[in-house]
């Protein structure tokens, strides 16, 4: 399963500082022992948009945003509760995240659209589709609405090269609920993309299909965030192999 997270830097330090530390010291403490993490990257955030009916958003430009990988929803839970992610890693976070501002999605990723390109080669784009924090209820037929607008014949005229897409679990269970269940705006689905350089990275055509597409399943307002990054790859190891495989 896929978790992505955004953050914003604690108050008193600078962007610099947040990116120093976050790459340098917070990356390297992870990969002492990721538990069952088996990828995690750092993404530090260059730029954002945000797109909203009334032209404004909720939320303010994040610092950064993390995304990592687990076999499934059991080892995700167990990594958390792993001793050196439990009693350091995590609690480092603390030490340059505001963690009172946080927006995550946590479900199944799909790949929605592959490329022989390699990702270092390309400019990644991560998307957050978000809903308000009252809207608690799972959207049936959601996941599949985002991948029609998600398609290869939208995405590749835009200079799309890779799109992944995570939409939260039907069912995401207490422990989610209770680590990621915080007051404020909610994301619904999380997509990370790369594009050729060069290419338009805001692309508000698509933001608004993704708005349309989240305001019809949920019947509420939503919006999206469109955010540029400069990307780390911290732990990168073979994905553990399934059971019959």
């Amino acid at each position: 399963m896929k978790f992505m997270g955004a953050t914003w830097r604690r108050t008193g330090l600078s962007k610099a500082a947040m990116r120093a530390y976050y790459n340098d010291v917070h990356g390297p403490i992870v990969a002492q022992d990721p538990a069952e993490i088996y990828r995690y990257d750092q993404n530090v955030v260059e730029d954002a948009v945000f797109y909203h009916k009334d032209a404004h958003s909720p939320l303010t430009q994040p610092d950064g945003l993390t995304e990592f990988l687990t076999e499934d929803r059991g080892s995700f839970e167990r990594s958390f509760k792993a001793p050196h992610m439990a009693k350091v890693a995590w609690p480092d976070t603390l030490v340059y995240a505001d963690l009172t501002q946080a927006v995550s999605v946590a479900g199944d990723e799909e790949t929605l659209l592959s490329s022989n390109t390699p990702e270092t080669d390309l400019t990644k784009v991560i998307w957050f589709v978000l809903v308000p924090d009252d809207t608690s209820r799972h959207a049936a037929g959601y996941r599949k609405q985002l991948g029609e607008v998600l398609s290869s014949d939208a995405l590749r005229p835009a200079g799309v090269e890779i799109c992944r897409l995570v939409t939260e679990f039907e069912e995401p269970g207490d422990f989610i609920r209770n680590i990621f269940g915080r007051p404020g705006p909610r994301a619904v689905a999380g997509i990370t993309l790369f594009l050729d350089r060069g290419r338009s990275w805001e692309m508000p055509e698509l933001a608004e299909r993704l708005i349309q597409g989240t305001n019809e399943a949920y019947d509420t307002e939503a919006f999206a965030a469109s955010l540029l990054v400069t990307p780390t790859v911290v732990v990168d190891e073979p994905a553990p192999a399934r059971a019959g495989e």
